[in-house]
C-alpha cells in the first residue's frame, strides 16, 4: 500500500450497480489517475480497474428463501469489507444501489473510529417506496449522488447532502 495513493472502496451488489460503478470509476480515473479502487463488484468494475475482493454473482438471489441461503456469506463479506476499511483506510466508501446490504454496511462503517466519507451513488428510490429510508440515508451518508433530477430534494428535506 502506497501512502501517497488515494484509495476508494466501491461496493456494488448486482449487475446494474456493477455497470454504473464502472462508469463512475472510469470518470474518476480520467480526472485522478492515481486513485486505486477496491471492493465488491463484478467484471465491469474489474475492467474499469478495481481490485475485486468479492464477486457479487453468488449474492444475486431472488426471494426470501434465496436470501436465507446466502446470509452467512453476506455476514462474512460485510465483516471482511469492514476489516478492509480499517486496514486500508480509504478516503471514501462509495456504495452503489443494493440497499439491503449497503445500508447495513454503511451503518457499521459509520460507527468506526474516524470513518471514511460515505457516499451513496444511486440510492434507493425513496419517492416510490419506503419513504422513511430517506431520513436514514440522510443521517448515515456524507454525500448522496442521485440519478434523477427530482431526487435530491427527497434526501435534502431530512438534512442530507444530495446532488
Amino acid at each position: 500500500m502506497n501512502p501517497d495513493e488515494a484509495r476508494l472502496m466501491v461496493v456494488a451488489g448486482e449487475s446494474s450497480g456493477d455497470i454504473h460503478a464502472a462508469h463512475l470509476l472510469r470518470a474518476i480515473s480520467r480526472e485522478a489517475p492515481e486513485v486505486r479502487f477496491f471492493g465488491m463488484g463484478g467484471e465491469a468494475m474489474r475492467a474499469a480497474g478495481a481490485e475485486i475482493l468479492h464477486e457479487y454473482g453468488p449474492l444475486a438471489v431472488v426471494g426470501f428463501g434465496g436470501i436465507l441461503g446466502i446470509l452467512p456469506a453476506l455476514f462474512r463479506i460485510k465483516r471482511d469489507l469492514i476489516d478492509r476499511v480499517r486496514s486500508e483506510r480509504p478516503e471514501a466508501v462509495i456504495l452503489v444501489d443494493y440497499p439491503g446490504f449497503n445500508l447495513s454496511l454503511a451503518k457499521s462503517i459509520k460507527k468506526l473510529p474516524r470513518p471514511p466519507r460515505l457516499i451513496y451513488f444511486i440510492p434507493p428510490q425513496v419517492w416510490a417506496w419506503r419513504t422513511g429510508r430517506a431520513r436514514t440515508i440522510a443521517e448515515v451518508f456524507d454525500l448522496i449522488l442521485t440519478i434523477y433530477p427530482f431526487e435530491p430534494e427527497y434526501f435534502r428535506r431530512p438534512g442530507g447532502n444530495a446532488e
